[in-house]
């Protein structure tokens, strides 16, 4: 039933690069929402993580931004970005550096800007070198900081 463990298995795959079996990018397309997003696991609502590892899946897999999995995955994205310019894990939350990391990292794949969303990120390291979670909340700043770093290089995954 997690759903999230099939799109990093495909990012694992192909930073091996290993092919992916068709079934297995049809599983991923299938477990798409009607609003665009994807979840974390079958009955679970959609967060923008989970849809930004499975945007990034189906890129790595070899699918064009046009499809409409990947652009429906995008939308969704947007719907879950705030006014200053970070994305919260679900529409109408706060941001969160990691939400804001995923997010940019699909857009990213598909060649789209991020500019101020990256400005969002980068407002959010702390003087010691790590990220905190969101503005004046630091928790798990080990944790946060690892999913931060490949957004504010320019990189997504599966990097290789």
């Amino acid at each position: 039933p997690a759903a999230n463990s099939t799109y990093w298995g495909v990012l694992a795959l192909r930073a091996a690069g290993s092919g992916v079996p068709a079934r297995t990018i049809a599983y991923v397309r299938n477990r798409q929402h009607p609003g665009g997003g994807y979840a974390w696991a079958v009955g679970a609502a959609p967060d923008s993580n989970d849809t930004a590892a499975a945007v990034l899946a189906l890129r790595a897999s070899g699918l064009a931004c046009s499809a409409g999995s990947i652009a429906h995955g995008l939308g969704y994205l947007k719907s879950t970005q705030s006014s200053a310019h970070g994305y919260a894990l679900e529409p109408g939350e706060v941001a969160d550096s990691q939400s804001t990391s995923w997010a940019i990292q699909a857009r990213h794949a598909c060649g789209l800007r991020n500019r101020r969303s990256r400005a969002w990120l980068l407002a959010r390291e702390l003087p010691d070198g790590a990220w905190n979670y969101q503005p004046g909340t630091t928790v798990t700043p080990a944790f946060v900081t690892s999913q931060v770093l490949p957004a504010v290089h320019g990189k997504w995954y599966p990097i290789g």
